[in-house]
């Protein structure tokens, strides 16, 4: 009988510290704003991200607006930033062209700064003859940890 009321016991005490802890980890439900309005308290805040935390990325960028957005930035806030990828839109300054089958288009992003996509395919690229001048966006592009003059792209797709 007390092996039953110890066990019993025991499995008390996990479930309840098992119960503490997710009320700890999921956070109450914001009040909405018309549950507020009447009881006279103060609008509920969104809350700002944490120091440390990249903010999301925008849809698309231009060349000189990605070089900024990722001066500074950790390898880890880029990659968390940029998970779903980027796209940059921009005017091509020169396209390299290995012949081991690398092919880069490189962006002129303002004061001798450069934006270096590589191209997953070029095939699409090279059927278009992409030259300087071509205004070009590329797509689900993985940021890489740019240089102090140079921001490189890797696996883009060409739009």
């Amino acid at each position: 009988m007390t092996r039953h009321l110890l066990v019993a016991l025991c499995m008390f005490a996990i479930t309840a510290g098992c119960k503490k802890k997710e009320e700890k980890a999921t956070p109450p439900p914001a009040a909405s704003p018309t549950e507020v309005s009447g009881s006279g308290a103060a609008p509920a805040v969104t809350p700002t991200p944490a120091a440390g935390t990249a903010t999301p990325a925008k849809a698309e960028y231009k060349p000189d607006e990605i070089f900024k957005e990722t001066a500074g930035q950790s390898h880890m806030d880029l990659m968390e930033k940029f998970k779903d990828g980027a796209t940059v839109t921009g005017t091509v300054k020169s396209v390299k062209d290995d012949p081991t089958g690398e092919y880069n288009i490189v962006f002129d992003a303002g004061d001798n700064h450069t934006v270096e996509a590589m191209l997953n395919d070029p095939k699409p690229a090279r059927d278009k003859k992409l030259k300087a001048g071509d205004t070009v966006t590329v797509t689900k592009c993985q940021v890489a940890n740019p240089t102090d003059t140079m921001l490189p792209l890797r696996t883009c797709d060409l739009k």
